[in-house]
């Protein structure tokens, strides 16, 4: 089973990824903010990322992908209500809007995972 590791500071929106991704069959860890996402990597290494780009600032995104880069590599989906997402998706696999309804996200994650 893979594992996803969703860093948001919204419990509300962390509860509703978790609540559909369990049911698409992935494993869910969540994380608020970057210490809390940097302790659950280090105890267990995700198959991918969905963070709030806004939670970390630009020298943790830089950290995160230090982190997850030995060994095989692990997708980021930045995932934000900025209507410039695009333009903060440096260092992203994907970037994708933050909406309510997460198909969009679902979609990303299965292109990432194949699965």
């Amino acid at each position: 089973m893979k594992t996803i590791l969703i860093i948001e500071d919204y419990p509300s929106l962390s509860k509703l990824y978790a609540k559909e991704f369990q049911r698409q069959g992935y494993n869910v860890i969540a994380a608020i903010g970057a210490n809390e996402a940097f302790a659950t990597i280090s105890r267990k290494r995700p198959d991918l990322v969905i963070l709030d780009i806004r939670i970390l600032r630009r020298g943790e995104v830089y950290r995160l992908k230090e982190l997850l880069s030995s060994g095989d590599r692990v997708p980021i989906i930045f995932n934000s209500d900025h209507l410039s997402c695009s333009e903060l998706c440096g260092g992203a696999d994907l970037c994708v809007l933050k909406s309510s309804d997460i198909e969009a996200l679902k979609a990303k994650v299965k292109e990432l995972l194949g699965n």
